[in-house]
């Protein structure tokens, strides 16, 4: 068992400086992040066997040791490598501290430890092991004046989605990993159409949905290879038809539920939006971007007290 202050573990790179300490020491100070927290690390150049020099935002794997030095806690790194362009880290390593919501990360992990497949835990960590897709996917909104319009919406869409089809009971366990995965990534084109205020140039010009087999291209690509017909069945599952015109009809059930579970939360956010600043006795809305009008059902509490505010100023 490993002392409660040894360190094994991945991070991404966020400073990195060369130092010389007062008694002439050289040593490399380096601002590290993952996941689960963000540090600060020393290699002391005499016990140290790594790089000499690091790039903001490359992910390493570290062994070393915590410590307390003053009030603030140091690791004294032992050893560093840097990590392969894939691989299960490529979750872990995403800094907190560059992720609109954090606790989302940490959903998204717990989401794919939870998957049953190997292969298909490996097709999202190939996705994610891309840097920028993953930069984009965690902090885009997943629109900009109807559901999920907030910094990080994507990803919380996404995850809503996912978490839906990932409870269905209708499904067999294979189907429920697949469609879990599905509907993670059914909006993975959003990374090529949206930024943060509006959408870029091919966003106007290509609808998203278009784009997803563009997106995920490589992962499906090492999919295809070691279980082609899930790598078929995704494919499917992205275009076939829904509400829209063009897509073959959709010939596995899952599919189905997937597009449910994007209309469920898509429509429960955008409900939502229309009456947060409402009073909770108010039972009918309309969104102000939308002009979609909703309506939900009253409490029997809330409409006594409703009764009774008008009674007194009546």
């Amino acid at each position: 068992m490993q002392p409660c202050n040894s360190v094994d573990g991945v991070y991404s790179v966020i400073q990195y400086q060369k130092r010389i300490a007062i008694n002439g020491q050289e040593y490399l100070r380096i601002s590290l992040a993952n996941a689960f927290e963000s540090v600060t690390a020393n290699c002391w150049l005499n016990n140290y066997t790594g790089p000499d020099s690091f790039t903001e935002s490359e992910a390493i794997h570290i062994v070393g040791k915590r410590k307390k030095l003053d009030v603030k806690e140091i690791i004294d790194i032992y050893q560093a490598n840097r990590l392969n362009t894939s691989g299960a880290w490529s979750l872990v390593v995403i800094p907190h501290c560059r992720v609109a919501n954090n606790a989302d990360l940490l959903r998204l992990i717990q989401l794919v430890d939870d998957l049953s497949s190997e292969q298909l835990q490996n097709f999202v960590y190939e996705a994610f092991s891309d840097r920028n897709f993953a930069s984009l996917f965690c902090n885009l909104p997943a629109s900009h004046q109807f559901h999920h319009s907030f910094a990080g919406g994507l990803l919380r869409h996404s995850l809503e989605c996912a978490s839906i089809v990932a409870q269905c009971p209708a499904l067999s366990p294979l189907d429920r990993d697949l469609g879990t995965v599905a509907a993670l990534f059914h909006d993975a084109g959003k990374v090529l159409t949206m930024k943060d205020a509006k959408k870029t140039q091919l966003g106007y010009l290509v609808d998203h949905d278009s784009l997803t087999l563009s997106t995920l291209h490589h992962p499906l690509q090492k999919l295809d290879s070691v279980w082609p017909d899930a790598a078929i069945a995704l494919r499917h599952i992205w275009t076939c038809r829904s509400h829209k015109k063009w897509g073959y009809k959709a010939k596995m059930p899952v599919a189905t539920v997937v597009q449910m579970a994007d209309q469920i939360s898509s429509n429960i956010n955008h409900e939502s939006q229309a009456f947060f600043a409402l009073p909770g006795w108010r039972n009918s809305a309309t969104h102000s971007a939308s002009g979609e009008r909703f309506w939900r059902l009253s409490e029997p509490f809330r409409i006594a007290e409703h009764d009774n505010t008008e009674a007194r100023h009546g």
